[in-house]
């Protein structure tokens, strides 16, 4: 394997084993990267969060990719004496069926000088914001749910995963109260979580931080899917009329689930396991 590639992944688990969950700081700029960057690693994201910047951004970029989204006449060049930010390829090879991994360079918006001279104002929704922009009458959904749903809604989603399963009593707050704190503004939770502190043993942080990155990287499907559940259902209710008395009772007791933040994925889980 390429040594600079080695040298890579050593620096990857000294930073999580060593950094990641040393402050809050550091914590949350981790968990910030995760969120912005849902088509990315772990591993990348942790490459991502151990190169700080003062502007303190988590959005990163080959030179083709800015040139792609910011349109500018002149090829973007990285800023003079900049270092790139080195991101890893896993690259499999179904001729010799082997698996390795390439370099990339990357770069913040602000260590390329188009952004410098043009002065561009970029912003990239999250993951979850682009499936609530998505979804038109996502304040109408909104009001069908009851109050609290959000913490139903979050351990069903948790329950989905096996090492949730697994875990002690304050691991599984800890996830919890990871999922409340990441996507507290886009559940509209009221009272803003807090993060929960977890002694981690050093043995443990780079499976802890993995399944971090797993629940972040995968809620807005998760979300996406019971939005779009639950508008489905709300149309039905509307479609059914009263000659139709056990599909519509068969709907409004789906919706009482629903509406309390029970996914179908979960009713389909605790009927099987019923029968």
């Amino acid at each position: 394997m390429n040594e600079n590639v080695v040298k890579l992944i050593k620096q990857i688990h000294e930073y999580i084993v060593g950094s990641a969950f040393k402050t809050e700081s550091i914590f949350v700029r981790n968990i910030r990267v995760m969120k912005f960057n849902t088509d990315l690693e772990w591993f990348n994201c942790a490459l991502i969060a151990m190169n700080f910047q003062a502007s303190n951004r988590v959005i990163v970029n080959t030179l083709q990719g800015w040139d792609a989204i910011l349109e500018f006449e002149e090829e973007n060049k990285p800023v003079l004496n900049i270092s790139p930010v080195h991101l890893l390829k896993p690259v499999y090879d179904n001729i010799n069926h082997t698996f390795h991994f390439d370099l990339i360079d990357t770069y913040y918006i602000d260590q390329i000088d188009g952004f410098m001279h043009n002065k561009v104002n970029y912003v990239r929704d999250s993951s979850i914001e682009r499936v609530i922009k998505k979804k038109e009458n996502y304040d109408k959904l909104l009001k069908v749910l009851k109050y609290g749903w959000q913490d139903v809604f979050v351990e069903s989603y948790l329950k989905l995963f096996d090492f949730y399963h697994f875990s002690n009593n304050e691991k599984r707050l800890f996830y919890k109260n990871l999922l409340m704190y990441v996507f507290g503004e886009e559940l509209r939770i009221v009272n803003p979580h807090t993060l929960s502190s977890l002694k981690i043993e050093d043995d443990n942080k780079l499976t802890v931080y993995k399944h971090m990155h797993e629940l972040i990287s995968c809620f807005h499907i998760a979300f996406q899917s019971y939005l779009d559940d639950l508008d489905a259902l709300i149309i039905e209710i509307g479609d059914l009329t009263i000659e139709q008395p056990r599909l519509r009772s068969e709907a409004f007791h789906l919706m009482e689930k629903m509406s309390k933040g029970i996914s179908l994925v979960n009713e389909t889980e605790m009927d099987e396991q019923e029968t």
